[in-house]
C-alpha cells in the first residue's frame, strides 16, 4: 500500500513538473509575441508619422507649384504688354 502511495506520489509531482514547464514555456511565448506586437506598433507609429511630413510636404510643394504658376502667369502678361512696347521709339512709350 504504502509503495503505491509512493508511485502515486512520483506520478503527481513528474505531472506537475511537466506542467511546470508547460507554463513556462507559454510564458515565454506570450512574452515573444507581446514583443513582437510592440514592435509592430512602433514601427506603424513611424509610418503614420512619415506619411503625415510627406502628406505636409506634399501640400507645401502644391503652394510653391501655385504661386509660381501665379508667378508666371503675371511674367507671360508683363511680356506680353512689354512686347507691344518694344519696337516704339522711347518718347512713345506708355508709363504703365
Amino acid at each position: 500500500m504504502i509503495a503505491s502511495l509512493n508511485t502515486i506520489v512520483l506520478n503527481v509531482k513528474a505531472t506537475a513538473d511537466t506542467v511546470a514547464t508547460g507554463s513556462q514555456m507559454m510564458s515565454s511565448h506570450a512574452e515573444d509575441m507581446s514583443n513582437g506586437a510592440s514592435a509592430q506598433a512602433a514601427a506603424a507609429e513611424q509610418a503614420t508619422s512619415s506619411m503625415e511630413q510627406m502628406t505636409a510636404n506634399i501640400q507645401q510643394n502644391l503652394n510653391n507649384a501655385l504661386q509660381t504658376g501665379k508667378l508666371a502667369i503675371r511674367v507671360a502678361e508683363d511680356a506680353g504688354t512689354g512686347a507691344w512696347l518694344w519696337p516704339r521709339p522711347l518718347w512713345r512709350w506708355k508709363i504703365l
